[in-house]
C-alpha cells in the first residue's frame, strides 16, 4: 500500500525545494494531522509524525517543472510575508502538487484571517505559475508547448521527439 502524506514519497530531485519552503511542505496542516492520527495504524501514512509532508501522493510531475514548483513556492512564501508584516495572520499549505491536462496544478489552500480579496491575490499567483508551466517542457525544463496525443503533456522539441520514438 502507498502511503499518504510520506516524505519518503518525494523524488530525490525535488527534496531541496520541500526542504527549501517547510512553512509549506513540512509542517504538517491540520488535514494532514487529521490524516495522521486517522491513519498511522493502517500503515496508510508515516509511522512516524516527523516523516509528514503536505503532499498526498508526493509531486505528482516531472522534474522539468522544478523551477516552476520553486518560483511558486517563492511568490507564496513572499505573498504570506507580507500579509503578515501587515497585521494579517495567514499560511499557505500544500495538498497535492501535480499535473493536470498538461498545466502545473498546485492545490492547497491559505489558512488563518484569509479574506476575498487575498485569496484574489492568492490566485493571480497561481494562475501565474499555472501559465508558466504551460511553456515550459515538464520533462527537462527547457522552453516547451503543450502537445497532444493520448495525454496532455508540455514538451520541447527534443524531449518531444525522443518520447515519440
Amino acid at each position: 500500500m502507498m502511503k499518504q502524506f510520506d516524505r519518503e514519497g518525494i523524488q530525490t530531485e525535488m527534496l531541496d525545494v520541500i526542504n527549501e519552503y517547510p512553512e509549506i511542505f513540512l509542517e504538517p496542516s491540520e488535514e494532514v494531522l487529521q490524516w495522521y492520527y486517522a491513519y498511522k495504524d493502517s500503515g496508510g501514512v508515516p509511522s512516524k509524525k516527523e516523516d509528514l509532508v503536505n503532499l498526498r501522493f508526493g509531486i505528482e510531475f516531472g522534474n522539468g517543472w522544478k523551477e516552476v514548483l520553486r518560483g511558486f513556492c517563492k511568490d507564496i512564501r513572499e505573498f504570506v510575508n507580507a500579509q503578515k508584516e501587515l497585521g494579517i495572520n495567514i499560511s499557505y499549505k500544500s495538498c497535492i502538487m501535480k499535473e493536470k491536462f498538461g498545466m502545473f496544478t498546485p492545490q492547497g489552500d491559505l489558512e488563518g484571517d484569509t479574506s476575498k480579496e487575498l485569496y484574489e491575490e492568492f490566485y493571480k499567483i497561481t494562475n501565474k505559475w499555472e501559465e508558466e508551466s504551460l511553456k515550459t517542457c515538464e520533462t527537462c525544463g527547457k522552453p516547451g508547448e503543450v502537445r497532444r496525443g493520448g495525454w496532455v503533456k508540455v514538451r520541447c522539441d527534443e524531449c518531444n521527439s525522443n518520447r515519440m520514438g
